[in-house]
């Protein structure tokens, strides 16, 4: 016949279920509160040339040589104007810069123009998002700065339609 201790037998159950409440609630924390796995970049943080900090939003896309935005960039809007209202940022000015590329537009003038309504629809866009009016301030700088001096394919013609967003303090 075998004799059981049930006080021992008692002491070594609740000790296990003591381990197991503790690592499975740990474990259920470190999988819930991971990280997520690499958000897309819809923009990037950089500096300017005279070492402004600069975002630069590579995936706002607009309508031709036109200053509508096409209608799928809301999540890039939101997210942007997110950063703009996050505590980091909240207190600095913003200078929008539209920029231009060669293809579709006529003459410097037309394309200063152009680039400055890119920003003013940006601008419009993101002050419906909360971020204050007061904060902003657009400029055109048409194709004076390419990012892709001469563009061979469209992808390329694109990277230099693009608006930037200089923070100044």
């Amino acid at each position: 016949m075998v004799y059981i201790d049930y006080d021992k037998y008692r002491a070594f159950m609740v000790g296990a279920a003591v381990v197991e409440v503790v690592l499975g609630t740990a474990a259920f924390f470190l999988l819930r509160w991971r990280r997520p796995k690499n958000p897309p970049k819809r923009f990037t943080f950089g500096k300017t040339a005279d070492g402004k900090l600069c975002l630069n939003v590579k995936c706002l896309k607009f309508v031709g040589a036109k200053s509508e935005l096409l209608p799928d960039q809301g999540g890039t809007l939101d997210e942007l104007s997110a950063a703009l209202l996050s505590r980091r940022l909240s207190k600095m000015n913003i200078v929008i810069a539209g920029h231009t590329c060669y293809t579709g537009v006529p003459d410097e003038e037309n394309a200063i123009s152009l680039s400055l309504a890119r920003a003013e629809t940006v601008a419009g866009e993101l002050s419906r998002r909360r971020v204050p009016r007061s904060r902003m301030r657009c400029v055109g700088k048409g194709y004076s700065e390419p990012v892709v001096k001469d563009p061979q394919t469209n992808e390329q013609a694109e990277e230099n339609r693009r608006v930037e967003i200089i923070l100044e303090k």
